[in-house]
């Protein structure tokens, strides 16, 4: 009786794993917000727990169904951080990925990428930098590094639609509003990497982010025929759900607020996922520098205290940073925020070296003036206290290193003006 009980359990086992695997739903995020859980958390409807942490301001907005606090809306400098997953690096030889999205009024789709999704967190292109990605302008689409296609999308600002790429190892098809809007020959392979995927940046080549509003985004490892994209498009599920943001408090930062009458939450900048789902957050009164230089800054990121030790003058709007310990490599442990979005998390800083490695290295676009800011938060003090960090600033111009020393309970950070 226990071997056929046994068996039994086995034979569920398989039937459950055949079934998931059948379907080849990697991870659907339809970006509600429960009020039971995390805010900061976007969490994966799949079953495969491909949950992602809030980077920088998001705020939740009104779905397709006019749903409150049933969609994300990217403000252009901002992104969703899912850890690497063995079912996000699935898709070698065929993948799906739709997703429903509209356009912010007054983003220029004409030099601003629609960064839907990306796996792959590397500054430099290659074969595998990203795995995949659902990337378009309104000249051009992409799937990965090898493949850049030219395709003109008619797309009209503030308006829903539904967009979806199936590639299935022989070729590549576009689909918009359940309509096949391109296709072509294509038989490369995805190569499998350890990156994260990030929704709304694309990190490869120079960074990318999404302005406008996300809602149902949905990877699979196997391509879709049409009819299951039918589906998709026609699927009404939410339609009739309530809205999230009745009856709770609008948090807002002390640099956005609620721009529309609709409710929303404006989220600040939040801390990446660690090795158990949780965020960690240092909360102390340790004394902050608080002179006039510095006063349009934020005093904290995360909740710790900001202490800024130095402003800096570049002359580029497009920068890149380079990341090292100058002293005694002693094991610091840091993440870099700019502008209120972290470019590099739980990094282990390493002694400088020429060429310095891709992780290290961090391009980002300025804002004109003096409100830039970056900060350096500890996540340790080393074998020599304090967390040291030193950064080369390379604005096209000039070349600069600053050195940033932080706490555990005390962020490092320096100001950031842009003089053309």
């Amino acid at each position: 009786m226990k071997i056929k009980f046994t068996f039994f359990i086995f034979l569920f086992f398989c039937y459950n794993l055949l079934s998931q695997s059948s379907s080849g739903l990697l991870a659907r995020y339809d970006f509600n917000l429960d009020l039971q859980k995390d805010k900061d958390v976007i969490y994966d409807k799949s079953g495969n727990k491909n949950h992602g942490r809030i980077n920088g301001n998001i705020e939740y907005a009104e779905d397709r169904f006019g749903n409150g606090c049933g969609a994300l809306l990217f403000d252009g400098g901002t992104f969703v951080l899912v850890p690497n997953s063995r079912y996000l690096q699935k898709p070698q030889k065929a993948i799906t990925i739709s997703v429903w999205f509209k356009l912010n009024q007054g983003a220029d789709f004409f030099r601003e990428w629609i960064t839907i999704c990306c796996k792959g967190d590397q500054s430099i292109e290659s074969y595998e930098s990203p795995q995949y990605r659902m990337q378009a302008t309104a000249q051009t689409i992409s799937i990965n590094t090898e493949f850049n296609e030219s395709f003109i999308p008619q797309l009209k600002y503030e308006t829903w639609y539904f967009y979806c790429y199936v590639f299935d190892g022989k070729s590549v098809k576009v689909f918009l509003n359940g309509n096949n809007v391109f296709e072509t020959l294509y038989n490369g392979v995805l190569t499998m990497n350890d990156s994260p995927l990030e929704i709304g940046r694309d990190s490869p080549g120079a960074i990318e982010y999404f302005n406008g509003v996300m809602d149902d985004l949905s990877i699979y490892d196997v391509a879709l025929n049409d009819v299951e994209l039918s589906k998709l498009y026609l699927d009404k599920t939410g339609a009739s759900n309530k809205d999230y943001c009745i009856n709770q408090t609008i948090a807002t930062n002390q640099n956005n607020s609620p721009s529309s009458n609709q409710p929303v939450i404006l989220l600040s900048g939040s801390q990446p996922l660690d090795n158990t789902g949780s965020s960690n957050s240092n909360n102390n009164n340790t004394q902050v520098n608080q002179n006039n230089s510095y006063a349009s800054l934020p005093t904290e990121i995360v909740g710790v205290p900001v202490n800024y030790q130095k402003t800096v003058e570049v002359k580029g709007q497009n920068i890149t940073i380079y990341a090292f310990d100058n002293e005694k490599e002693d094991g610091d442990i840091v993440s870099i925020n700019i502008n209120g979005v972290w470019v590099l998390e739980r990094y282990t800083l390493k002694k400088k070296i020429n060429p310095p490695t891709p992780k290290a290295m961090i391009k980002f676009t300025l804002k004109d003036g003096d409100s830039n800011y970056l900060v350096s938060k500890a996540w340790n003090l080393g074998s020599i206290p304090p967390n040291t960090l030193t950064i080369e600033i390379n604005d096209g111009l000039t070349t600069q290193e600053v050195q940033i020393n932080s706490e555990e309970g005390l962020n490092g950070g320096i100001k950031i003006i842009l003089k053309k």
